[in-house]
């Protein structure tokens, strides 16, 4: 920390920061700059300002985002499904916001075929817009989806992988005697063993 604020001479000002006790913090650019300071490139500073998606208590409160946000050059780079708005990773509020593949659902962006829903109003009355849960992908949406699901009773699981079909040339099962299944048993602890059970 010495040495950065020694480079951009704000040292050279303050005699005092070099004595024990609290460190000052500079609040404006220093008035005075050195030969180093000028050769460099200019830095662009880093936003501090995070912004709010408060999500309506009417929607559904799984995987909410935080209002903070970290560093980023593009939505692209942006994990936990947050786009890349004035140079923070943060929840998005439009489409617009993610990449062109993606759509805004609930805060996060998600690829649009895997959106059932965006929020509520997308659903029927007694239904909530939910999302499945992060993925292990560097975007952590690669298969996350949204659904609609019903809020009261029993509800299935809309992101249960669906049932294979039936086989329709496969008939029922046909019973087989115990004394069968005995001596099939009885046959493969021989070949186990290689003896008598």
């Amino acid at each position: 920390m010495v040495v950065g604020l020694a480079a951009m001479g704000w040292l050279a000002e303050q005699p005092s920061a070099l004595t024990t006790g609290p460190v000052p913090v500079p609040t404006a650019t220093p008035t005075t700059t050195s030969t180093a300071s000028t050769s460099a490139k200019p830095q662009a500073s880093a936003p501090t300002t995070p912004r709010a998606t408060p999500r309506a208590l009417t929607e559904w409160q799984g995987m909410l985002q935080d209002d903070g946000g970290w560093p980023c050059e593009r939505t692209a780079s942006c994990g936990l499904a947050r786009a890349c708005v004035d140079a923070l990773c943060v929840a998005c509020r439009e489409d617009a916001e993610c990449l062109g593949s993606e759509v805004c659902v609930l805060g996060h962006c998600l690829l649009a075929e895997l959106a059932g829903c965006r929020s509520r109003i997308d659903c029927e009355a007694e239904q909530l817009c939910v999302m499945s849960g992060y993925s292990a992908d560097a975007r952590a949406n690669g298969d996350l989806r949204s659904a609609c699901l019903e809020t009261r009773g029993a509800a299935s699981n809309p992101f249960s992988p669906p049932r294979p079909p039936e086989d329709e040339n496969r008939g029922p099962l046909a019973p087989v005697p115990n004394q069968d299944l005995l001596e099939r048993l009885r046959e493969g602890m021989q070949r186990v063993d290689g003896g008598d059970p």
